[in-house]
C-alpha cells in the first residue's frame, strides 16, 4: 500500500518535497556565507540590526529575510494540506476512481490509513527539515534575540502545524469531495487559525510572568501594568490615577515617570513568558495543532466510513 501511495502522488510529494527543500537550502547557503564572511563576535549584532557598519550587506538582507518570513512561510502548512492532502480524497471521486479503489481486496478504512500514514509523514519530515534549517541559520542571533522569535518554525511545533495543514486538507476534500473546494477551504481555515493561535493564544499557553523588565530571549504577553506594595496588579491608567498623576499616554521607558510612580508605590512589571518557557511552549503548541489534527482524521474517517455506505 506504502508502495502504490507513493506511484500516485509521487509528483506531488517531489513538487512539495522541493518547495521545502529549496527554501531551507537558502537557509543553510545563508548560514555558510554569514559564517564564511563576518566573525562570530560581530554575527549577533545583524541579527538585531545594531552594528550595520561591520555587518554590511547581511542586515539588511536579515532583515528583509525575517519580514517575508513572519509573513509568507506560515503558508507553507497550508501548502502541505492544499496540493497534498485536499486531493487525496477528493481526487478519487472527481476522477471516479473511488469505487474501484475501495471495493478490492483493501477495504477503505485500510486504504486511508496507508496513505494518510505515509504521506502525513512526509509533511512532517519536510517540516522537520526546514525547522532545522531556519534554527541553524538563526542561531547566531540567539545570544541576543533568544529562540522566541524562532517560535513559528519551531523545531517541535512546526512539523506538527504542517501534519495539521496536511490532514485539514484531507477532511476538507473529503466534504466537500472537489479538490478547488478543498483548498480553498483549507486556506480559509488554516490562516485565520493560525494567526488566532499566534496572537491571542501562545502568549497565554502558561500564567505570564511579571518581571521588571522583558528581558533578551523573553516573549512580551501584553502592555506593562503597575504592582502595589501589597502586590496588587493594576492598568496602567488606574495606577496614574490611584497616584494622583495624570496620565501622560504611552511611558516608553521614561525612568522620571517610572521613579515617580515608584515613589508613590507603583511599580512597573512588563508581563512575559520567560526564555526558559520556551520548549515547553513549544510542546504545548505541537500538542494543540496534533490534537486538531486527530480530529481531522475522526472527521476523515467518519465521512469515508459512514456517509459513504
Amino acid at each position: 500500500m506504502i508502495w502504490l501511495a507513493w506511484r500516485q502522488h509521487r509528483v506531488k510529494i517531489a513538487v512539495l518535497g522541493a518547495v521545502f527543500l529549496v527554501l531551507a537550502g537558502g537557509y543553510v547557503a545563508m548560514g555558510f556565507g554569514m559564517r564564511n564572511t563576518l566573525t562570530a563576535d560581530v554575527l549577533p549584532h545583524c541579527f538585531t540590526g545594531s552594528d550595520p557598519a561591520r555587518c554590511g550587506a547581511w542586515a539588511e538582507l536579515i532583515f528583509g529575510i525575517r519580514n517575508y518570513a513572519a509573513v509568507l512561510f506560515p503558508l507553507l502548512p497550508a501548502l502541505a494540506g492544499m496540493f497534498l492532502g485536499a486531493p487525496l480524497v477528493a481526487g478519487e471521486f472527481e476522477h471516479h476512481t473511488f469505487r474501484f479503489a475501495w471495493t478490492q481486496d483493501v477495504a477503505r478504512g485500510r486504504w486511508l490509513r496507508s496513505r494518510l500514514l505515509f504521506l502525513g509523514s512526509c509533511s512532517v519530515l519536510f517540516g522537520a527539515v526546514f525547522a532545522a534549517a531556519y534554527a541553524w541559520w538563526y542561531a547566531p542571533g540567539l545570544e541576543r534575540e533568544g529562540w522566541y522569535e524562532t517560535f513559528d518554525f519551531g523545531l517541535v511545533s512546526f512539523p506538527a502545524t504542517c501534519l495539521f495543514g496536511f490532514l485539514l486538507g484531507v477532511a476538507a476534500g473529503a466534504l466537500t469531495r472537489r479538490t478547488l473546494a478543498g483548498m480553498a477551504i483549507t486556506l480559509g481555515v488554516f490562516l485565520p487559525l493560525f494567526v488566532a493561535v499566534k496572537n491571542f493564544v501562545r502568549p497565554y499557553y502558561l500564567e505570564p510572568v511579571l518581571a521588571p523588565s522583558p528581558g533578551i530571549g523573553s516573549l512580551r504577553t501584553g502592555s506593562p501594568v503597575f504592582v502595589d506594595a501589597g502586590g496588587a496588579v493594576h492598568e496602567r491608567a488606574a495606577a496614574f490615577d490611584r497616584a494622583g498623576i495624570p496620565d501622560p499616554g504611552p511611558i516608553n521607558g521614561s525612568t522620571e515617570l517610572t521613579d515617580a510612580m515608584a515613589a508613590k508605590g507603583f511599580f512597573e512589571r512588563y508581563p512575559i513568558q520567560p526564555a526558559d518557557r520556551f520548549w515547553t511552549l513549544q510542546a504545548i503548541e505541537a500538542g494543540l495543532f496534533l490534537t486538531l489534527a486527530a480530529g481531522c482524521v475522526a472527521l476523515t474517517f467518519w465521512f469515508v466510513n459512514r456517509r459513504l455506505n
